[in-house]
């Protein structure tokens, strides 16, 4: 640093050392929020193929897919699994629901999404499910 006759810094030297400054914080706050929100658990990938087996029968869901729910149980370690699948715009208020397992804890992982169900009557039509596990 370059002092003049009163050993006082000049504007230069301060705004260097204001910036070694801000570029520390910097790295600190932003090493402090990576390492605190990092995610550490084990993601899920929820199985969903079997949806195809579906479909509609007098504006009712319908399709066997119990085994493949237990299946999925048996390989995956699940607790318990749950699929509800509703029909997207039918004045019908029919929701399927069926489920595989023995006992639920807190621990649940979710997906949800959209599929197209085909309808004996030529329709194809959209519905919402949800895919709930007990891990």
């Amino acid at each position: 640093m370059k002092m003049n006759n009163k050993a006082e810094g000049g504007f230069m030297e301060a705004m260097a050392a204001v910036m070694i400054i801000t570029v520390t914080l910097t790295a600190f706050i932003g090493l402090l929020t990576y390492t605190s929100i990092s995610d550490t658990g084990e993601t899920i990938e929820i199985e969903t193929s079997y949806l195809n087996k579906l479909s509609i029968k007098n504006e009712k869901i319908v399709g066997d897919i119990q085994n493949d729910l237990q299946e999925q149980v048996d390989i995956n370690e699940y607790e318990f699994i749950r699929l509800t699948v509703k029909i997207i715009g039918l004045v019908s208020d029919d929701i399927f629901i069926i489920s595989a397992g023995e006992k639920m804890t807190n621990n649940v992982a979710s997906e949800t999404g959209t599929i197209i169900l085909q309808s004996d009557d030529g329709r194809r039509l959209a519905a919402s499910y949800e895919m709930v596990v007990w891990i």
